[in-house]
C-alpha cells in the first residue's frame, strides 16, 4: 500500500472458504479469532468497510436446513458486530448470485438479516452485477435505502467493465442518488486489458452518472 501511494478504504474477499460460517462444520470461534486479527490489521491501514461476500464460507451443504443455517449466520453476526464496531469498521453484507453460493442471493434476503442484527456495524454492499444476474433491478436500491454502505458495478454480460457491452446503469444511479447514497462505486469486473479498459470504464461511469 505504501508503494502504491493510494488509500485503500474498502477491502473484499473477507473469509476463506475453509472457514465455514454455516452447516455442520461451522466453527464460529475460529471465525471470530480470524475476524479479530483481520480487523486489527485493517484498522492499521485505514480500511473503513469490509465486504462480506465469501460465498464458499457461507455455502449451505446439501441436506442441511436453510433455516438452521440462517440461525447460525445471525448468531455469528450478533457476536461479530460489537467486535467489528470496536475497530471503527463497517461489515457490508453482499448478496451473491446463485452460481456463487446458495445462501443470501438477493437484497431482500440480506436486508432481513441486517434488520435482525440491528447493529450499525453490519450493513449492505449493493452489487449491481449480482442484482442483474438474479433478475432484479433498481427497485432493490429503494428497498435497501440507507443500509447501503458500498456499491460494486459490472456489466451483466461477461461481468465486463462498464462500456464494453453498453449496459445501462442509469436507473441504479438515479435510485442511489434518491436514497442519499454518497459512497463509492467500485469497478468489480473481469478485465481483458485493465490498463486499456480502466480509463474508458471510468469515463462511462461518469457519463451515466451525469445523466441519471
Amino acid at each position: 500500500m505504501r508503494a502504491i501511494g493510494l488509500p485503500v478504504p474498502v477491502a473484499n474477499q473477507f473469509l476463506p472458504s475453509r472457514l465455514k460460517v454455516v452447516g455442520p462444520d461451522a466453527s464460529h470461534d475460529s471465525v471470530l479469532l480470524y475476524v479479530n486479527t483481520a480487523f486489527h490489521q485493517a484498522r492499521k491501514v485505514g480500511i473503513e468497510h469490509i465486504v462480506f461476500g465469501s460465498g464458499g464460507a457461507r455455502y449451505v451443504p446439501d441436506g442441511f436446513s436453510k433455516a438452521a443455517a440462517r440461525q447460525q449466520f445471525v448468531e455469528l453476526l450478533r457476536k461479530m458486530a460489537p467486535l467489528v464496531s470496536n475497530y471503527g469498521i463497517t461489515l457490508c453484507l453482499e448478496p451473491l448470485r446463485r452460481t456463487e453460493t446458495n445462501f443470501l442471493n438477493t437484497v431482500p434476503e440480506s436486508l432481513e438479516i441486517i434488520r435482525d442484527i440491528d447493529h450499525p456495524a453490519v450493513q449492505l454492499t449493493f452489487d449491481i452485477y449480482h442484482v442483474l444476474q438474479e433478475g432484479r433491478g433498481a427497485e432493490d436500491v429503494l428497498l435497501a435505502g440507507d443500509a447501503i454502505r458500498h456499491c460494486h458495478v459490472a456489466e451483466k454480460r461477461d461481468r465486463a467493465a462498464p462500456g464494453v457491452h453498453g449496459e445501462d446503469f442509469t436507473s441504479f444511479f438515479a435510485a442511489l442518488r434518491s436514497v442519499g447514497y454518497h459512497g463509492r462505486i467500485s469497478l468489480e469486473c473481469r478485465w481483458r486489458n485493465r490498463a486499456a479498459q480502466l480509463r474508458s470504464a471510468v469515463r462511462e461511469i461518469k457519463r451515466q452518472l451525469s445523466i441519471s
